[in-house]
């Protein structure tokens, strides 16, 4: 080969590993030859300081941190690692996955994907995706979706097992923890199935329930055993006689269940009522309810006011403005509790025993009264001054008592005592004689009583029950039924009658300055002169 200069020769653009370039020795001083293979094969190992293959100036390149291994490192640093097994590890020079895997040495954030759309692009306020997937059983098919990220200005959605046409979707998602640190596989507590069904504690979760939840699923179920299953049931499912949007169904093993639920309560329409019922054997039995409305009703499905009680329905219905019903059937009584009447702001209690407001206490602010009400009539009434009205809903005295209108006697008032044993008593009844304009005060009992009249604790007069007046004395003496114990009595006022046979009745008595008259017949009078002495 002649002499030619290496700058004049020809460009060879397609070597092979036997090819052979020249080499100066320069211990030697000779020029050698070495084979393009021998000159890459027979690179240094290098370290991650001074790479077997660097770049000029820089101890960032490529070097073999021990057999069958290839390591990069940056400014002296190793920072990806690929082991004799063909593990790949970034941060660490000793992965610790299988088969090929990636193992990432990082406390901080170890992995971020995404970019523009399907592009490779990051633009600021922009659209970001990013899809993770496994691969598919059919080689042919798209991976299987693990994570999808959409990141817009608006959102930063998540979707679990799917959400994107460039993945298939995951037909079951499966939850596992353990009770300690050191166990694999652990155990699955939670299961969201290929019909979008939710089993907490079962792998299973039955066709019948939108979730379900399991309990000591590991046993069978045993009598009197407490919550065995929780099921939450779906809007189109009928189970124990009721159908729900979602809710807590307990079945206790023994035939008797209980539960919670919420939505709608039958087929034929939608409610957003909350229902609960207590243990019963055979049935889902209704307890307490709280409609969509705020009203909670225990023992009735329709509550009609605030909170409604019942012990067995009765054929009365609550006041609309009631706060408060109470409602018995055995009696068909009904209690309400009322906020406001809608009519005078009032305030009270309403009985009903088939009858609305058959009888009442009532406050009405209004007038600051407080009103008594039986058979839907008002029966008594306080003011706002004190004073009581008993048939009367306008009192002019602290007690006003008007019996019902009426032309025959009615009683106003009866006071009465009896002693110990039950068998006498003393009373005082007023009656009220309309017609003939008579008021009337009897004081009686078992026995006659007397009416016994006192000024200062002492006795100073009454009538007895002979009809005696006896005035300053208690006890009568000759049975005369005027009686004055004391030395003189007084007619106030002369009176002289005009002749002996002026109008007069028997026992009249009268005086001037010179006689004194005594009526001794019907007309007839006769007369004594008085003299002095």
């Amino acid at each position: 080969m002649a002499n030619v200069k290496i700058t004049d020769l020809g460009a060879y653009t397609n070597p092979v590993s036997t090819d052979v370039l020249p080499i100066v020795d320069v211990g030697a001083d000779v020029t050698k030859k070495v084979s393009i293979a021998d000159l890459l094969e027979n690179a240094g190992s290098g370290t991650a300081a001074a790479p077997g293959i660097a770049f000029d100036g820089d101890n960032t390149g490529i070097y073999r941190p021990g057999a069958g291994q290839l390591a990069i490192s940056t400014n002296g640093t190793g920072r990806l690692f690929i082991d004799s097994s063909g593990r790949l590890g970034l941060g660490t020079n000793s992965p610790s996955t299988t088969n090929g895997g990636l193992d990432i040495a990082s406390g901080g954030i170890g992995l971020i994907i995404g970019a523009d759309g399907s592009l490779s692009s990051r633009t600021n306020a922009t659209n970001k995706q990013a899809k993770i997937g496994a691969y598919h059983y059919t080689n042919s098919e798209e991976p299987v979706g693990i994570a999808t990220v959409f990141s817009t200005a608006s959102s930063n959605a998540v979707y679990f097992g799917g959400g994107t046409a460039s993945l298939n979707a995951a037909t079951a998602l499966e939850f596992y923890t353990a009770a300690n640190t050191t166990t694999t596989t652990g155990t699955q507590r939670m299961v969201i199935d290929s019909s979008g069904r939710l089993g907490l504690g079962t792998s299973s979760p039955t066709s019948s329930t939108q979730i379900e939840v399991v309990k000591n699923s590991s046993t069978a179920w045993a009598a009197n055993t407490i919550d065995d299953v929780y099921r939450a049931y779906n809007s189109n499912t009928t189970t124990n006689g009721a159908s729900s949007i979602i809710g807590a169904y307990c079945n206790y093993g023994d035939g008797s269940f209980g539960g919670v639920r919420f939505g709608a309560v039958s087929s034929a329409s939608f409610s957003a009522d909350f229902v609960v019922a207590p243990r019963n054997v055979g049935t889902f039995t209704e307890a307490l309810r709280v409609t969509s409305t705020g009203l909670v009703g225990i023992g009735t499905t329709n509550p009609g006011v605030n909170l409604h009680v019942t012990k067995t329905a009765s054929t009365s219905t609550p006041s609309t403005s009631a706060l408060l019903a109470l409602e018995n059937a055995t009696t068909a009584n009904l209690l309400d509790f009322v906020g406001n009447d809608g009519t005078a702001s009032a305030q009270g209690l309403s009985f009903s025993d088939g009858t609305v407001s058959r009888g009442r206490i009532w406050y009405t602010h209004s007038e600051d009264s407080l009103a008594f009400s039986t058979l839907s009539q008002e029966r008594a009434r306080i003011t706002s001054d004190g004073k009581l009205g008993l048939g009367t809903s306008s009192p002019s005295a602290k007690l006003h008592v008007r019996a019902a209108d009426s032309d025959t006697v009615a009683t106003l008032l009866r006071l009465e005592q009896f002693n110990a044993a039950q068998t006498d008593s003393a009373r005082l009844v007023i009656t009220a004689d309309v017609a003939n304009n008579l008021v009337t005060y009897d004081a009686t009992g078992f026995n006659t009583g007397s009416h016994v009249f006192l000024t200062g604790g002492l006795d100073r007069a009454r009538i007895d029950s002979s009809g005696r007046l006896l005035v300053g004395t208690s006890s009568q003496s000759g049975g005369s039924l005027l009686q004055v114990n004391d030395d003189r009595i007084r007619i106030a006022s002369s009176k002289t009658p005009a002749s002996a046979s002026d109008t007069g009745t028997a026992g009249e008595i009268c005086w001037d300055s010179s006689y004194i008259y005594v009526c001794t017949a019907t007309d007839t009078w006769k007369r004594a002169a008085l003299s002095t002495w």
